[in-house]
């Protein structure tokens, strides 16, 4: 089930977006995720079009975006039924549908095509003017670096209680105290292996007297004409979209 989703996973290719300054790279994917956010119909139809552009130019097979979205098909199918419930306008539905879609697509790109050293390092670089105000970005850059990594333990470790389950016969029917029941110890046995590994990392760091400090890479992020040339562009395209239409 939850085998479609992943998303946190990087995915080496010899790409151009694998190549992009990861700065730049984060610095795209905010501009295009509240872009979407602002759009109309129209707009996310030609957002969505970039979207599949960049993805074409990850090389990375698009059957695995694909399985990303098919593995949120539950969520997208609920926020549906609420807005039909709502009777809300079609339009809307379809545009919320598709910022969804390009959230989903788009956050992909960048977690396929960036190692975590690199998102970290990235995240570090976005965030360092904070420290003009006395926030350490080294913390707040760890701190979504390693959410990210969670996310996808939490897909991992969902997936395998379930084939566990289904290796032991244990199957959501019956009736709906059973399932309740069957639900209910399926999240605690959730809970409990995500706060075991949440505890085992906690140790690692406490046992070799982790730094934060230490595990952020300082060094200067290099930039060729190539970063700013797509980060540019990416601009530009938004420009136009919110522009011409």
């Amino acid at each position: 089930m939850f085998t479609n989703i992943t998303i946190g996973r990087y995915i080496y290719k010899n790409s151009l977006i694998h190549k992009i300054n990861p700065l730049f790279k984060i610095i795209s994917i905010i501009i295009i995720l509240v872009s979407s956010l602002l759009f109309n119909l129209i707009q996310n139809i030609l957002l969505l079009i970039l979207t599949i552009l960049l993805i074409y130019l990850t090389k990375v097979d698009m059957k695995t975006y694909l399985k990303n979205i098919y593995g949120f098909r539950f969520f997208i199918i609920g926020i549906l039924l609420i807005y039909i419930i709502s009777r809300v306008s079609v339009f809307v539905i379809i545009n919320n549908i598709i910022k969804i879609i390009i959230n989903i697509l788009i956050s992909s790109t960048l977690l396929y095509t960036t190692t975590l050293k690199e998102l970290n390092h990235g995240l570090y670089k976005l965030f360092y003017p904070l420290k003009y105000i006395k926030i350490d970005p080294a913390k707040i850059s760890i701190v979504l670096t390693l959410s990210i990594k969670f996310i996808t333990l939490v897909f991992e470790e969902t997936d395998t209680i379930f084939k566990a389950f289904k290796n032991r016969g244990l199957k959501f029917d019956g009736s709906i105290r059973l399932k309740i029941k069957k639900i209910k110890m399926f999240i605690s046995t959730l809970f409990y292996l995500l706060l075991k590994k949440s505890e085992n990392i906690s140790n690692n760091l406490t046992i070799r007297n982790c730094d934060l400090e230490k595990l952020v890479n300082k060094k200067k992020l290099r930039i060729n004409y190539l970063d700013a040339l797509f980060l540019t562009n990416i601009i530009l395209v938004i420009i136009i979209i919110f522009k011409i239409v």
